[in-house]
């Protein structure tokens, strides 16, 4: 597995447009340039099938509603524990 590392939301847009073995992405929602929201409307657009996973410290109920709405299938907030991660993850990448 490699994992790539995109400092804004623009970033991770312009991976998963360049890289099609992209198999999961795991998106915050507040980042620079280009908020989550935002980047992952962008990447259901290209790639519907691809997961993208919100990572965030938002932790309202709204907050994962909004999520949901714009396309992320997944919601993990901040701080998680690392086995959390990984169960999630390996749901999806399996």
């Amino acid at each position: 597995m490699q994992i790539l590392h995109a400092w804004n939301g623009e970033e991770a847009v312009q991976m998963v447009k360049d890289n099609p073995n992209i198999a999961l992405v795991l998106m915050d929602i507040r980042m620079p340039v280009m908020d989550g929201y935002t980047a992952t409307g962008k990447i259901k657009k290209m790639r519907p099938d691809l997961p993208v996973i919100a990572q965030t410290a938002f932790a309202f109920s709204e907050d994962k509603e909004k999520a949901m709405k714009v396309g992320f299938d997944n919601y993990i907030t901040k701080p998680s524990p690392k086995k959390m991660i990984v169960d999630v993850l390996e749901g999806y990448l399996n």
